[in-house]
């Protein structure tokens, strides 16, 4: 449990930056684990290349990646994502509202490292998180939604590419 409350956490927010100062603003108001960094991809690349090439970059063991705009609703949302995670494995949070298909998502590094992250190639504005958690299961790792962990949905171009 100790090691879960102190784990390091890469929080990865990609979308308009506008979007993503909301999201940042969420998060600190509402996430009391404090081992966290926070990183924006703003630079209008397609959202599965985007999201590797920052965690690529990242040391943390732990990477979570939300779309920008998308806020946290509750506070230790963090910290239960955290405890509901299996390592290796995946969670997903609940977006409420409509039009967002992409889930907020918590991984292990070491795990999104062992599948090659996103498959940029194939699925680089689709699907890519269900190629994700589909590749998770193949290996025999296990996800988990967790439903109280609600996040409002964004309006980023992240979200009308993945409805569109």
């Amino acid at each position: 449990m100790l090691e879960t409350a102190l784990a390091k956490i890469a929080i990865i927010i990609c979308g308009a930056p506008a979007e993503a100062t909301l999201t940042v603003r969420a998060i600190k108001t509402t996430t009391a684990n404090g081992s966290y960094s926070i990183y924006l991809v703003v630079d209008g690349a397609e959202p599965a290349e985007a999201w590797n090439r920052a965690a690529a970059m990242r040391t943390e063991p732990w990477l979570l990646f939300l779309e920008a705009g998308s806020t946290p609703l509750a506070p230790h949302w963090l910290e239960v994502l955290l405890l509901r995670c299996p390592n290796p494995g995946a969670v997903c949070g609940h977006i409420l509202g409509a039009g967002s298909s992409w889930l907020p998502m918590l991984t292990p590094r070491s795990t999104f490292d062992l599948l090659g992250g996103f498959d940029a190639e194939r699925f680089a504005q689709r699907e890519f998180q269900t190629d994700y958690l589909n590749r998770l299961a193949g290996m025999g790792y296990s996800s988990e939604d967790v439903p109280e962990c609600e996040f409002l949905a964004g309006s980023t171009q992240l979200r009308q590419n993945v409805a569109g």
